[in-house]
C-alpha cells in the first residue's frame, strides 16, 4: 500500500499541476511553466499568501490546493500595476479570488476522473479562499511550482489519505485470488466434486427464491447437525435448521439482496442479514460468510455463495475462557479494593449492603408482589449500585445495575403483579448480591487492609484505556445482528440485558465537552493575545454526547470562540470605559433534555449591531433597504451564516473572510440536522445556541 500511496501521490500530483496551467491558459491565455524538477514529497505549507483548496472524499479522501501571492493572482487577471501594495490589492481580492477559485474548480474537475478510474465515485467540496497564514494538517502532499517570468510563482499540493481504500481493496485482493484459483482450476480440469466432497466446511450456493442450487459441499449437513438431511432444491433456511420470524427475516433479506446488489455495497447488505452467526434447531451454533456471484456483464446478481462453519465449541470455549477471566478480574478487583481502604470502610461496607440485600430478600419472600413491591426493590438496589460507585466495587455496582434495569423493566410492563418467573430471576439475583458480599468478607478476613492518608487517596485513579473508534462501531454491529437473531430465542428478561449492554456499548461512545476545555482555553488566549485583548473562557454545564458529534460540534466552537473574540468581546481600554472589568468573559455551557443537546456559547462583549448588519446586507448581498427593514432581527441575525458575509471590512488573523459562521451553519443545520438560534443585546453580549439531537 505504501508504494501505491506514492505512486499516486506523484502521478496526481503532476496530472492536477498541468490541468491547473492549462485552466489558466484556456481561461486568461497566460501560460504558466511547470518545474519538473520542484517536485516533491513532504507536509504541506503553504509559501504565499493566498491559499485555495478543494476537498474530496469517497473511498480515498484528499485536497487539491493552489497556493500564491495576492500579486501573481491579480496578475493573472492582468488588475496588478508595478508598486502596487497589499492593500491597494485588497478591494480587488473577490474578482481575483473568484478567478483562482473557478480556475480550481475546472483543474479539480478534470484530475477527479484519475481517481474515480481506481477508487469509484469521488465527491468534492466548493472551493475555498484563505488570506494570510493558514496552518495545513499534517500530512504528506505532493508539492510542485508553476513559474511565470512576469507574474510569478504558483505553488500546487495535492495529498491523498487511502486509510478508508484498506477494506475495499483487501474485499478486490481476495476476489481476484478467488478469481485467479478459479481460472487455474477450469485451466487444469480439476475435479470439483472432488473438490465439494473434500471440504470440511458446508458450502452451498442459492438463487433469489432462496433456493440451494447443484453444487455443494458434502460436509453440509453434517456441519449444519443433520447427516440425513437432502440439501439440493431445499430452501436455504430448512438447510441450514432455521425456523420461525426468523425464517421469514431470511427470506426477505435474500429478496433485499437481489433487489439492492446494484444500489447498496454488498459489505453493508451482509450486515442486516439475521444469520450471520445464529444457533439453529438443531443445537448448533453457526457462523455464515457470503459471497456474491454477479452476471458476466455485471448488471445483476446471479447468485450467492454461503460457506458454513459449526463454532458451537469454539463459542462454548470463549464463554467459558470468559467466564473464568470475569470472576479473575472480580477478584483482583476485591483484592485490590480492600488493600486500598481502611479495615472500618470494609466492615461498614458489607454490614449495610447485607442489610440492604436482607431486606430486598424479606420484599421478594414476602406476600404482597405488587408495584409497590417493585418501587421498594428498585430503590433498595438504587442504593446499593451508588453505594458500590463509591467504593468502586465494579461488580456489584454492574449486578446492582442489571437487577435495576430488570425492575424498570417489570415497572414499565404494566403488570399490576409479578409473575413466578420474575420473582424467581430478582431471587437469583439477590442469592448472586449476597454472594459477592460474602467473597468480601472473606478477602478482608484473609488479606485485611492497609490504612491510607488522604493524599493518597486522592493521588489513586481508575485505569483507562484507549480504545479505537472502528472497534466500538464493530462491536455495535455485532449487538445489532445478534439483537436480530435473539428476537425468537431470548425471553424479555435476556432481552432486556440484551439492552443494556447495547446502551454500555454506545456509551463508550460518549465524551463529555469538557474533554476539549484545554484546547478551547488555549484557543481563547492565543487568540485575544493576537488582537490585544483580554478573554477567559470556561465550561459551567457539562454533558457527555457521542464522540463523533461531540467532534463537529468542538469545531464549531473553534469558530465562535474566534468570532466572538474578533467579533464581539472589546478592548480592554473600551471595556474599562465602558464600566465592565477589562477581561472578557466567554461561556461555554452544554446541556441534555431526553435526545436533545443543546451547546450554547456566550460572551458579555459588544452584542451584534443589527443595523450594521441591514446595512451590510444592502451594500454587498443585494438587498434592498425595505427588504432589510421589514426583517425581524432573528431573521437579520440569521444571515451572519451564510457564505462570505461579514461585518468587517478588513481581514483580521481571526475572521472577516465570511467563512467561519458559514461552516457552523453548515455542520449543525446540514450535517447535525440542528438548528442555530442567535439572541444579543447592543453592548451587553451576545448568545450563540446549537440545538441537535443526540
Amino acid at each position: 500500500m505504501g508504494n501505491d500511496h506514492v505512486a499516486y501521490l506523484k502521478d496526481n500530483t503532476h496530472l492536477f499541476a498541468r490541468n491547473v496551467v492549462q485552466s489558466i491558459e484556456d481561461m486568461v491565455g497566460c501560460s504558466f511553466e511547470l518545474s519538473e524538477e520542484s517536485y516533491c514529497e513532504k507536509a504541506f505549507t503553504p509559501a504565499y499568501g493566498m491559499t485555495v483548496s478543494i476537498h474530496f472524499a469517497g473511498k480515498v479522501q484528499g485536497d487539491y490546493v493552489v497556493v500564491m501571492s495576492e500579486q501573481t493572482a491579480a496578475a493573472a487577471i492582468d488588475a496588478y500595476e508595478d508598486g502596487m501594495e497589499l492593500d491597494d490589492l485588497k478591494p480587488m481580492r473577490e474578482d481575483y479570488a473568484g478567478f483562482i477559485k473557478e480556475c480550481l474548480n475546472l483543474s479539480v474537475g478534470e484530475s477527479i476522473p484519475a481517481l474515480e478510474a481506481s477508487f469509484g465515485e469521488i465527491t468534492f467540496s466548493p472551493p475555498v479562499v484563505v488570506f494570510g497564514e493558514i496552518e495545513y494538517p499534517s500530512v504528506t502532499n505532493g508539492v510542485i511550482m508553476l513559474y511565470h517570468e512576469v507574474k510569478g510563482a504558483i505553488q500546487c499540493a495535492f495529498s491523498v489519505n487511502m486509510a478508508n481504500n484498506k477494506i475495499g481493496q483487501r474485499l478486490d485482493e481476495s476476489l481476484a485470488d478467488l478469481e485467479r484459483k478459479t481460472a487455474e482450476a477450469q485451466a487444469a480440469n480439476r475435479n470439483i466434486e472432488t473438490m465439494l466432497r473434500l471440504l470440511p466446511n458446508g458450502l452451498i450456493s442459492i438463487d433469489s427464491q432462496s433456493t440451494v442450487l447443484p453444487g455443494y459441499s458434502e460436509a453440509t449437513a453434517r456441519v449444519v447437525g443433520n447427516v440425513n438431511q437432502v440439501v439440493q432444491g431445499e430452501k436455504v433456511a430448512d438447510v441450514l435448521g432455521v425456523s420461525g420470524a426468523i425464517r421469514e427475516d431470511v427470506v426477505s433479506w435474500v429478496d433485499l439482496v437481489f433487489d439492492k446488489f446494484d444500489m447498496l455495497p454488498f459489505k453493508d447488505l451482509v450486515d442486516l442479514c439475521p444469520i450471520n452467526e445464529f444457533s439453529n434447531d438443531l443445537g448448533r451454533i453457526l457462523a455464515i460468510s457470503w459471497f456474491p456471484v454477479e452476471s458476466e456483464d455485471r448488471r445483476m446478481l446471479e447468485r450467492l455463495f454461503l460457506v458454513v462453519e459449526d463454532v458451537t465449541h469454539q463459542r462454548e470455549l470463549e464463554a467459558r475462557a470468559a467466564e473464568l477471566r470475569l470472576t479473575h478480574e472480580e477478584n483482583l478487583e476485591l483484592i485490590s479494593q480492600v488493600m486500598n481502604l481502611e479495615p472500618d470502610e470494609v466492615t461498614s461496607f458489607v454490614y449495610d449492603s447485607s442489610s440492604l440485600l436482607a431486606d430486598a430478600r424479606k420484599v421478594v419472600e414476602g406476600d404482597s408482589h405488587d408495584r409497590q413491591f417493585v418501587t421498594e426493590l428498585f430503590r433498595t438496589f438504587h442504593t446499593l449500585k451508588s453505594s458500590s460507585g463509591q467504593f468502586n466495587f465494579k461488580g456489584l455496582q454492574s449486578l446492582a445495575h442489571h437487577i435495576e434495569s430488570h425492575l424498570k423493566a417489570i415497572g414499565e410492563a404494566g403488570e399490576d403483579t409479578l409473575t413466578d418467573h420474575d420473582v424467581e430471576e430478582l431471587e437469583h439475583s439477590i442469592s448472586n448480591a449476597a454472594d459477592y458480599i460474602d467473597r468480601l468478607q472473606q478477602m478482608q478476613l484473609k488479606l485485611g487492609g492497609r490504612d491510607e492518608t488522604l493524599v493518597e487517596k486522592a493521588e489513586r485513579n481508575q485505569a483507562t484505556v484507549m480504545v479505537n473508534l472502528s472497534k466500538i462501531n464493530e462491536l455495535e454491529n455485532l449487538l445489532g445482528n445478534y439483537q436480530l437473531v435473539a428476537r425468537s430465542h431470548l425471553d424479555r428478561y435476556q432481552l432486556a440485558q440484551l439492552g443494556e449492554i447495547e446502551q454500555g456499548v454506545k456509551s463508550l461512545r460518549m465524551i463529555n465537552l469538557n474533554f476539549f476545555k484545554s484546547s478551547l482555553e488555549s484557543l481563547a488566549q492565543n487568540s485575544a493575545e493576537k488582537l490585544g485583548k483580554r478573554v477567559k473562557l470556561s465550561i459551567n454545564r457539562d454533558t457527555e454526547v457521542d464522540v463523533s458529534k461531540l467532534r463537529m460540534v468542538h469545531k464549531t466552537l473553534v469558530h465562535m470562540v474566534n468570532n466572538a473574540i474578533d467579533h464581539g468581546i472589546e478592548s480592554p481600554e473600551v471595556r474599562k470605559a465602558a464600566g465592565k472589568f477589562e477581561e472578557g468573559f466567554i461561556v461555554v455551557n452544554a446541556m441534555r433534555e431526553s435526545s436533545t443537546i443543546t451547546v450554547t456559547i456566550e460572551d458579555d462583549g459588544m452584542g451584534i449591531d443589527t443595523e450594521l448588519v441591514r446595512t451590510k446586507l444592502v451594500e454587498k448581498h443585494g438587498k434592498t433597504d425595505e427588504e432589510v427593514q421589514q426583517m425581524s432581527d432573528s431573521v437579520v441575525h440569521s444571515h451572519l451564516f451564510i457564505s462570505g458575509f461579514s461585518t468587517k471590512d478588513e481581514v483580521t488573523m481571526l475572521s472577516g473572510r465570511g467563512v467561519g459562521m458559514d461552516y457552523v451553519y453548515d455542520t449543525v443545520v446540514e450535517k447535525l440536522k440542528g438548528k442555530i438560534d442567535v439572541s444579543t443585546v447592543k453592548g451587553k453580549g451576545t448568545k450563540i445556541s446549537i440545538i441537535f439531537q443526540d
